[in-house]
């Protein structure tokens, strides 16, 4: 009997374990290939496997073809925006080269008010402080467009704004007009007094300029024989210098300035001047009126011109001429 229990009980358990249907799920979460029959290396039971599920592919979306960008349009520089007409440009000059120098000049000051030599006092030494220059400016001997004259010694000193603006404007002129400023007496290296001739000059707020001429420098006379202006005379020139200085503004006490506080030349170029600016309509535009206005009759100016700047408004001891010129351009 105890052996045919024995028989009951393993004929039993090869009913259950070839009865035994567990379903095994298969992932391919490889990628890989699985077989379909997975067969068992304990026993002969083979048992089948399911079929993997299929894997949903996205459906790839059509790329967008790319926009075209527009070309930025460069906004042309135009003649009318220049302090005057610009000259007709070298072979060696581009078009571009040369667009950039005249948009420098709009976007840019010429004359650096803050670094540099300091004026103190007024330009004719009269009223306190003393009119001296602190730590001045050397305008160097030549440079782009740029020539100084030395006809008193050591009278090319000045403040930082007159100094720049001399170098900056004379590189400027060079390369638009092919001019050459020629620089004359200054102030000397502290400042004041110096020269029997000099009243001013005393604080590097000053320099005389030789006129511009049309073909060679004018190193003697602007005035000929019979008391009148030269032909040599370059007045587009001299007065495309006088609206470049005239252009540079700063603010002063609350209101807009020029920095050209006056102009000297003698009394017949500043009639010629009154002519030449009537001649090409100049004083229909008050601008150049009180450009006009600011040239003063003044003896002994009949080589050279003479330039008084403004006080930079950092310098809090320098002192500006008194009271403003007279009205109108002064024109007869």
């Amino acid at each position: 009997m105890g052996h045919k229990l024995v028989r009951n009980r393993r004929e039993k358990a090869g009913s259950e374990a070839r009865s035994c249907g567990t379903a095994i799920e298969a992932r391919d979460t490889t990628g890989a290939s699985w077989p379909r029959r997975l067969t068992s290396t304990n026993s002969s039971t083979t048992i089948e496997a399911p079929a993997p599920k299929p894997t949903a592919t996205a459906t790839p979306k059509p790329t967008p073809e790319p926009t075209a960008t527009p070309e930025p349009t460069a906004t042309p520089v135009k003649a009318s925006d220049l302090p005057f007409p610009p000259s007709t440009p070298s072979p060696d000059d581009s078009e571009q080269e040369k667009k950039i120098a005249d948009f420098e000049l709009r976007s840019a000051p010429l004359v650096n008010l803050r670094d540099g030599g300091i004026a103190q006092g007024s330009y004719s030494g009269s009223g306190r402080p003393q009119a001296k220059i602190i730590n001045a400016s050397l305008l160097p001997d030549s440079g782009p467009g740029l020539h100084a004259i030395r006809i008193n010694a050591g009278a090319h000193f000045g403040t930082g704004m007159l100094v720049s603006f001399l170098e900056n404007a004379a590189s400027y002129l060079s390369r638009q007009l092919g001019l050459t400023l020629f620089v004359g007496d200054m102030s000397v290296k502290n400042g004041g007094r110096f020269g029997a001739s000099h009243q001013t000059h005393r604080n590097g707020l000053d320099a005389d300029i030789a006129y511009l001429a049309i073909k060679s420098p004018l190193r003697d006379s602007a005035l000929g024989s019979n008391g009148r202006v030269v032909n040599n005379f370059n007045f587009e020139a001299t007065w495309a210098f006088l609206k470049l200085a005239f252009r540079q503004e700063f603010v002063s006490e609350r209101k807009t300035v020029s920095s050209i506080s006056r102009v000297f030349m003698s009394h017949r170029v500043k009639d010629g001047f009154c002519a030449w600016a009537k001649e090409k309509d100049l004083l229909d535009d008050p601008k150049n009126a009180e450009l006009i206005r600011l040239i003063r009759r003044e003896k002994g100016h009949h080589k050279h011109f003479h330039l008084s700047m403004k006080c930079s408004p950092y310098y809090s001891t320098c002192r500006n001429l008194a009271g403003p010129p007279p009205a109108g351009p002064g024109c007869p």
